[in-house]
């Protein structure tokens, strides 16, 4: 095996599969994010309920479709170790696992706060 075959065995691991101790940390990492983001929205979500209740405006569709439906944004995590499975480059998966578990996170909880403010901004609007 010459020198750059070892170092390509190297970076796919001992046989080229994903078991790989940093593709797996960042796969975990990534998972984790996904998870806190749910959390943070599904925990979010009762408290803005509540106070658009108090409010009694009509919900715009975005913001009915997220209350009706956000504990179903758990069911994100599992896109994050599905990208970590279907990456071409057993190498990298765990960095393109991370990395879209990054924009995932970011997706969910900027656009449930955006969702969530949307009835806020609107009534503002109304009002000058």
């Amino acid at each position: 095996m010459n020198t750059r075959q070892a170092t390509a065995a190297r970076a796919r691991g001992h046989d080229g599969a994903r078991s790989d101790t940093g593709n797996v940390v960042m796969l975990s990492i990534g998972i984790s994010l996904v998870l806190i983001a749910a959390a943070a929205v599904f925990f979010a979500v009762p408290q803005f309920q509540a106070m658009h209740q108090a409010f009694g405006v009509d919900l715009p569709h975005l913001t009915r479709w997220l209350v009706g439906y956000y504990p179903g944004l758990f069911l994100c995590v599992f896109i994050v170790p599905a990208i970590w499975l279907a990456w071409p480059n057993p190498a990298r998966s765990g960095t393109a696992a991370l990395l879209f578990a990054l924009l995932l996170s970011g997706l969910l909880i900027g656009g449930s706060l955006f969702a969530l403010y949307l009835p806020i901004f609107r009534l503002g609007a109304a009002v000058s």
